[in-house]
């Protein structure tokens, strides 16, 4: 889940999670409050953004996560 994200960043070709997005996660409304780094890759059909069951855009969960726990919050 997104709290207060920004900088969203396209991976570059070359690198291992290429045509993903990279984003800094605030964590503003999270419990614990915390910020982190995260890398996503949502899901594309005929070149759209898919939605899931529920209507709310995936995934579920990012890829990969960077966090620092409670010592790093700027929400």
């Amino acid at each position: 889940q997104l709290y207060a994200q920004h900088d969203v960043q396209w991976i570059e070709a070359g690198h291992p999670e290429e045509g993903a997005l990279i984003v800094f996660n605030n964590g503003n409304g999270r419990y614990p409050a915390f910020s982190s780094v995260d890398i996503v890759r949502p899901p594309v059909n005929n070149w759209t953004y898919s939605t899931q069951a529920n209507g709310t855009y995936g995934p579920n969960a990012p890829l990969w996560s960077w966090s620092n726990n409670q010592t790093m919050y700027s929400g």
